[in-house]
């Protein structure tokens, strides 16, 4: 084969090579799988002979006493074939070499790191360009459901042990306020910032799919070391007895000393822990650390001991009397204030059944017209003419389907249909009643001094009619929480949810790991692909048969180098996740793969999730929505000193229905937010094994697998010009490129393949030595 010479150019200037058996720096599919590969670089040493030119340029290296530094500037080397640049970077000269054959010396040509690996690796998560602006109250976390932000904030229950079913007619009025919300951030948006930030662009199909762009991951708020802070001003304040009071004409109640006939006394009594309740029981949880919660002239005050920023949990149990406002609601006590100007409403929610689509004939049912005027004429269908706002009817035989409510004015002849708001309720249905309600606020943080303390005094709960009464219940409390979580009324950006301590390129990793992800950077275009292993390795076949140089190649048989068992998973579970571990007798999430070749390694390959960790969804936890499956995190037999949360990786399916008669707390109706890591009834999973009819994620890794434990490694020498070795390196290009299949003869017989190295390149030859992996199909 002809050789044609190499050229080296440093700063446009011609540089004779040394020595001629240069090998390029080749591919290797190693890399698709890790950012820190595609961070490093290359680099390529070559041997340049002395002349004016070079010594010019290198400020005659050889001279000891030389005025100027090569190293002190930048050069650029381009190194030549037939006139194309076949390999670039910057030059940097290692040494010299003076023999009576004449000077030499050594340069070496580094090709750095892509910008968009250096920047992912260097930068901490939560400094990436993802918009966010979420505000802290019931608004912002409804409003992250639906909109198109990156941060959704959503459902997380605290691992705990089951409270007792409750009883009676009336269950508790369940509150779930922006505290039980927590963020989870778009991957797909942060892996976009990630490269288009560092002027790449992204391709990736998978990472347009649906499917990829419901993956969110758990964030993290600021946190800080507050042990200290908890050691010296910990506590918590309870209240120990119940105090009723009546709404006055502005409808509401004052939790504070002393008891009149609109004021309820203070919110918490004591911090003792043998302060008996009103059953005659110590109480046992109160406390105080270092006297810092006391009572001043009876009333409740934090005074720390140094200047702390505190937000305070404020918990609140009441009994409100109730008017069912319409078909949605109750109007009751449902607007509190906490202090520092933060107000917080409370949906009192209507949880009894609308029936006219289930009336039984001689069944008695009440029936509420919300916007009744008596100037109107009510009839509805299979009773007769209705003359109250309340009413209690039965319907005929045969009266019971299409149930209807039809009204007309005194001037009309005939009735319409009733396009108000009514409701159909049981008999035993009262438009007035009593609810008790449950809930816990987190104020928005404060800088607390020892000259500027925190009063707990000016509380209020408001919203009733007049004449209403509330209950104030044993078993409020007050808790401080030192630094860290978000308070009501915050407005968050993405630096403030995004805390964990991490950098981008970890998250880009633990991505790549779930789906068998392959990460490719083509930095003449600057163009990043994400792909699987399947879609990457997808390319036209291309025939090279008659391109494999000579009869000399090598085949190795890659079940020697794969082993007997192959372990897919997540980091360690917790204890709520292991729950579920224990009853289906494995670990969630993890898949095995046994291979029974007597070459494979005898041990097992461990493949963990580098960030993530499974997590457990539970039903039956909501009363009012008790189908609704809620995140669960932690374990019940630890308490949590913090509110952070281990990453966590689920799918996002929006608002889904909840079956009829349940109720999600505070304000979306019949609907929730439904994430999950396992989630069998959207047929979807991140496990890696196959669960509950559900495909895991190791279909993302069985070609790969079973082509390393069952083919073959092809190493042969195939016939590449400079143009196409080039334009091998570009996916975009056409014919041949890494992304291709290969059709190679291995003797008298072929197969399909894919590129696993280019072990060396020689430009002179226009050869290139190549590993090539044995593809499954044939």
């Amino acid at each position: 084969m002809e050789e044609r010479a190499m050229e080296l150019r440093i700063d446009g200037v011609a540089c004779p090579l040394v020595n001629r058996d240069v090998q390029l720096p080749g591919y290797n599919a190693k890399r698709l799988r890790s950012v820190e590969a595609w961070r490093e670089g290359e680099a390529l040493k070559l041997k340049i002979g002395a002349t004016t030119e070079v010594e010019r340029l290198l400020g005659t290296a050889c001279d000891l006493h030389r005025d100027v530094e090569f190293n002190d500037r930048y050069h650029h080397a381009e190194l030549m074939v037939d006139g194309l640049p076949i390999f670039a970077g910057r030059a940097v000269l290692i040494g010299a070499e003076h023999s009576s054959e004449g000077d030499s010396y050594e340069v070496e040509v580094r090709s750095g790191g892509h910008e968009w690996a250096e920047s992912a690796a260097l930068s901490r998560l939560n400094k990436s360009n993802v918009e966010c602006h979420r505000v802290m109250n019931m608004l912002g976390v409804h409003e992250s459901w639906e909109d198109d932000g990156a941060v959704r904030m959503l459902p997380v229950r605290r691992d705990s042990y089951p409270e007792p079913a409750p009883t009676g007619l009336y269950v508790t009025h369940e509150m779930l306020l922006p505290q039980d919300y927590y963020p989870f951030i778009s991957v797909y948006e942060v892996i976009r910032s990630i490269v288009e930030d560092s002027g790449y662009k992204l391709r990736s199909d998978f990472l347009d799919t649906a499917f990829a762009k419901r993956l969110m991951f758990s964030g993290a708020y600021h946190r800080l070391n507050v042990e200290a802070a908890y050691t010296e001003m910990g506590f918590k304040a309870v209240r120990t007895t119940s105090t009723s009071a009546v709404a006055g004409s502005l409808g509401r109640v004052d939790l504070c000393n002393p008891l009149i006939a609109t004021n309820v006394g203070n919110i918490v009594d004591t911090v003792n822990p043998n302060t008996k309740d009103e059953a005659g029981i110590p109480n046992g949880e109160a406390y105080s650390t270092g006297g810092c919660f006391r009572f001043e002239a009876g009333r409740p005050i934090f005074v720390p001991k140094r200047e702390v920023n505190a937000a305070f949990d404020i918990h609140l149990r009441y009994t409100t009397d109730y008017r069912i406002a319409s078909s949605t609601r109750l109007k009751g006590f449902d607007r509190i204030y906490v202090g520092s100007n933060c107000y917080v409403d409370i949906d009192l929610q209507n949880p009894f059944d609308d029936m006219r689509n289930e009336v039984v004939a001689g069944v008695q049912y009440k029936l509420f017209i919300f916007d009744y005027d008596p100037e109107m004429m009510y009839s509805l269908k299979g009773v007769g003419e209705i003359s109250s706002a309340v009413t209690s009817v039965t319907f005929d035989t045969g009266a019971t389907e299409n149930v209807r409510l039809y009204c007309k004015s005194p001037d009309d002849t005939f009735y319409s249909i009733y396009m108000g708001d009514w409701a159909l309720y049981e008999g035993y249905v009262d438009e007035r009643g009593e609810r008790t309600v449950e809930l816990t606020i987190r104020t928005p943080y404060e800088l607390c001094t020892p000259t500027s303390p925190r009063r707990f005094d000016d509380i209020t709960i408001e919203g009733a009619e007049q004449g209403q009464r509330i209950t104030i219940l044993p078993k409020c409390s007050i808790t401080p929480i030192f630094g860290g979580a978000a308070g009501y009324g915050q407005t968050l950006s993405f630096e403030d949810v995004a805390n964990h301590d991490i950098a981008q390129s970890k998250l880009l990793e633990a991505i790549a790991h779930m789906f068998n992800l392959c990460i490719y950077s083509h930095r003449p275009s600057h163009t990043l692909y994400i792909e699987p292993y399947d879609d990457f390795f997808s390319g036209e076949v291309c025939d090279w048969r008659n391109r494999q140089v000579g009869e000399s190649l090598e085949t190795r048989e890659c079940a020697a180098e794969s082993f007997e068992i192959t372990t897919l998973g997540y980091q360690p579970a917790d204890g709520a996740a292991a729950r579920i571990t224990t009853g289906e007798d494995k670990e969630l999430g993890t898949w095995h793969l046994e291979n029974r070749s007597y070459a494979a390694k005898h041990a097992n390959d461990t493949r963990l999730n580098p960030l993530f960790m499974p997590t457990a969804s539970y039903a039956e936890i909501l009363s009012l929505a008790p189908s609704a499956s809620m995140l669960t995190v932690g374990d019940r037999d630890l308490i949590a000193k913090d509110d952070y949360i281990a990453p966590r990786i689920v799918l996002y399916y929006g608002m889904q229905p909840l079956p009829k008669g349940e109720l999600w707390p505070q304000g979306t109706g019949d609907r929730y937010p439904l994430a999950a890591f396992h989630i069998p009834t959207m047929g979807e999973t991140l496990c890696f094994d196959d669960r509950e009819g559900c495909e895991g994620l190791h279909r993302y890794f069985d070609n790969e697998l079973r082509e390393s434990a069952l083919r073959q490694l092809l190493t042969t020498e195939i016939a590449l010009h400079p143009e196409e070795y080039i334009a091998l390196y570009d996916p975009a290009s056409e014919g041949a490129n890494i992304r291709s299949r290969f059709r190679l003869r291995i003797g008298g017989d072929s197969s399909l393949f894919r590129l696993e190295e280019i072990v060396a390149y020689d430009a002179e030859r226009h050869v290139a030595t190549c590993r090539f992996q044995r593809l499954m199909a044939d």
